[in-house]
């Protein structure tokens, strides 16, 4: 699990060891389904499908290519005003050849039974945002028996096509793929995967877990690296626990995160009150380690336990709020406490797999730290102070303990029932 600053650096791709896991997973649990990334609005309606053949005469139709979705979509809104579906899609070439990806169609059902292209996009998108298990180069073919992951951020801007999402029931995918036939021929295959249902609840309401401004979220929703590649192999199935996590770090008055990278006291961030984000029960505490090192953490315990010291609370419906990496001795709660919304229970410091002081938080379907179902969220108010431009430099600058910089951005006001996004630098109030 890779839940701290940097994860492991925004632009690495997973460890050899979680890939190989990744990959057992996938040829264990795939389905037939498949998808694609960014949209702006809804398209023409497709033609009707033709009639269904019947099973028993029917010529077969080969699938070589198998897809699935990591976890059910859930429409939300995000802090810029749009609406947006993020989701992953695992993908493994059940083929003994190649198969070069050309083309992917997300297509939407609407209340009316209408299927609509929500995006299709072209080889050079597949490889912007797929990640191959068993290599760090991006690539748009598949080699035998070959497992990727294929990361989904489709946008909605405007009344029109917001309404629409909000709309939609179920997605499918067109997949079009250069690959060989059992004979070894060289052929097209241009298929639809089987439909699947869009998760329409909506997003759990939290409170803010901090307080005051000049905090940046790192992470959130845009983007395919950090938290997003966090996707784990835990008990015969794949989980993404943390795809809408966020990490919290804090801006001084001078605007540094840190100013003396070489001990957690000279983070703005550390000793920070973490407050609950909800009324519920505390059903997990971690409460045992030590603060790690800055920049690079230490020892085993950090793998088995990559949230340091930490918390889970219940938050009813089905819903589990979790807090790691936080300071020693600071923990106020224990198991079967009882909290409300707005109380402290916790403070913000550099346990577990983390690089340098922050608040990691994410909301979850299970109350498991690896085996869990991340869904996205909503705060129910935030000003937004201004935005990160540059994320990288960010956080160059904050491991060599120079000022940050922001710009006010057209997003700059008071928000309410939104997802805070990446680079946002926010106050929380009091």
């Amino acid at each position: 699990m890779t839940i701290f600053k940097r994860c492991a650096g925004r632009s690495n791709a997973l460890s050899a060891t979680l890939s190989a896991l990744v990959l057992i997973a996938l040829s264990q649990s795939l389905s037939a389904s498949i998808c694609g990334t960014s949209a702006m609005a809804l398209a023409s309606p497709v033609e009707a499908a033709a009639p269904a053949q019947n099973p028993f005469t029917a010529e077969a139709q080969w699938t070589p290519v198998l897809v699935s979705p990591t976890f059910s979509p859930r429409p939300f809104a995000g802090g810029e005003g749009e609406w947006h579906l993020v989701y992953d899609v695992a993908l493994t070439n059940y083929a003994r050849h190649s198969s070069d990806l050309q083309k992917f169609e997300i297509l939407g059902q609407g209340a009316d039974g209408t299927w609509s292209v929500l995006k299709t996009f072209d080889q050079g998108q597949i490889k912007k945002n797929i990640l191959l298990l068993s290599q760090s180069e991006a690539s748009s073919t598949l080699a035998p028996g070959v497992a990727a992951v294929l990361f989904v951020n489709i946008d909605f801007a405007g009344e029109s096509a917001i309404s629409k999402v909000k709309a939609l029931k179920n997605l499918k995918h067109r997949i079009v793929f250069l690959g060989a036939d059992a004979l070894g021929t060289t052929k097209t295959y241009d298929y639809e995967s089987a439909p699947f249902a869009i998760d329409d609840a909506p997003p759990p309401r939290i409170a803010a877990p901090l307080r005051g401004g000049k905090w940046v979220a790192i992470g959130g929703y845009v983007g395919t690296a950090g938290h997003r590649q966090a996707l784990f192999a835990i008990e015969n199935g794949l989980h993404s626990a943390q795809p809408f996590a966020i990490d919290w770090v804090r801006l001084d008055k001078d605007n540094y995160s840190t100013w003396d990278s070489a001990k957690v006291s000279g983070s703005a961030a550390y000793g920070e009150n973490v407050h609950a984000v909800g009324e519920g029960k505390i059903v997990g505490v971690v409460n045992r380690f030590e603060d790690q090192p800055t920049i690079k953490p230490v020892g085993v315990d950090r793998v088995k336990w990559p949230g340091g010291n930490s918390i889970v609370q219940d938050l009813g419906n089905g819903y589990f709020a979790f807090y790691a990496h936080l300071k020693p001795g600071s923990i106020k709660v224990k198991e079967g406490d009882s909290v409300k919304s707005g109380d402290v229970i916790g403070c913000v410091g550099n346990t577990g797999n983390t690089t340098g002081p922050h608040l990691h938080m994410h909301i979850a379907r299970n109350p498991g730290v690896l085996q869990a179902d991340g869904v996205p969220y909503r705060f129910d108010h935030f000003e937004v102070l201004g935005q990160v431009e540059d994320m990288d430099a960010f956080e160059k600058a904050d491991e060599k303990g120079e000022v940050q910089h922001y710009v006010d951005g057209r997003f700059k006001g008071t928000h309410h029932d939104q997802l805070i996004r990446d680079g946002f630098v926010v106050d929380f109030g009091n």
